[in-house]
């Protein structure tokens, strides 16, 4: 399977990665409830550009490019998003699940296909992440070193399993969406799969610990990777995100 990941200088923790995702295969469940439309729909204006499709609806206009941001660490690609003019922004974990819920009601193919071959074929990155503490609640956050950076408390920290109930509150600050039934949905619709699983840190850190959050697609399930090391690098979708008023 195809894998656009940077193992030079981090073996360790690759072969880390790659253990937890067979295990984690090896106990999946055999069957799981098929999607079901649960949101009524809302007006969608899709138009390709050369390099974008603009994504607009009554809230939102959004620009994503139709390449992905090159495999870098988080910290680069931000970095170089703030110095470069006119450059997509690497998307962050809501605008990656906002995407989704307005393609919910519009399913353009061609973005479609675009999204669920990147999430197929990488591990993409985006400008979200945990801060997970010893001590206190964990911090979600969303466009890390940016003017926008928005940060949520929530206790992340939690098995490796099948998102549930259970993870809600954690997921909520990570996806923006509002119950685990829309976040199963989205995600499931966005990669083409019938299950999401949840990877985080398991136990409480000695010492507060920054992870980045990917998102991506193996086998027979969506992935919310919460527990990825900042000098990894990996590609991201480019988006330009404005709310309306």
């Amino acid at each position: 399977m195809k894998r656009n990941f940077n193992t030079k200088g981090y073996e360790k923790e690759y072969e880390e990665l790659l253990d937890r995702l067979e295990k984690s295969i090896i106990s999946a469940p055999q069957h799981s409830a098929p999607l079901t439309q649960s949101n009524p729909a809302t007006p969608v204006n899709i138009i390709p550009n050369t390099d974008s499709w603009l994504i607009e609806n009554n809230e939102y206009k959004i620009q994503l490019s139709k390449s992905l941001i090159p495999s870098a660490t988080q910290e680069k690609q931000i970095n170089n998003y703030i110095t470069s003019t006119n450059s997509f922004k690497p998307a962050n974990y809501q605008e990656l699940f906002l995407i989704g819920n307005i393609l919910y009601q519009n399913k353009n193919t061609e973005i479609l296909n675009f999204l669920r071959e990147s999430f197929k074929n990488n591990w993409i990155q985006t400008s979200s992440g945990v801060l997970y503490s010893p001590d206190k609640n964990d911090i979600v956050i969303h466009d890390k070193g940016l003017s926008s950076e928005q940060s949520l408390e929530t206790k992340f920290i939690g098995p490796d399993r099948y998102i549930e109930k259970n993870d809600e509150s954690a997921l909520k600050c990570l996806t923006g969406l509002n119950n685990i039934d829309e976040i199963k949905e989205i995600s499931q619709f966005l990669t083409d799969k019938n299950k999401t699983y949840l990877w985080r840190l398991n136990n409480k850190p000695s010492s507060d610990t920054y992870r980045v959050a990917w998102f991506s697609a193996v086998s027979d399930r969506a992935y919310l990777l919460c527990d990825r090391y900042p000098t990894d690098s990996n590609p991201a979708l480019g988006v330009c995100v404005a709310k309306k008023i």
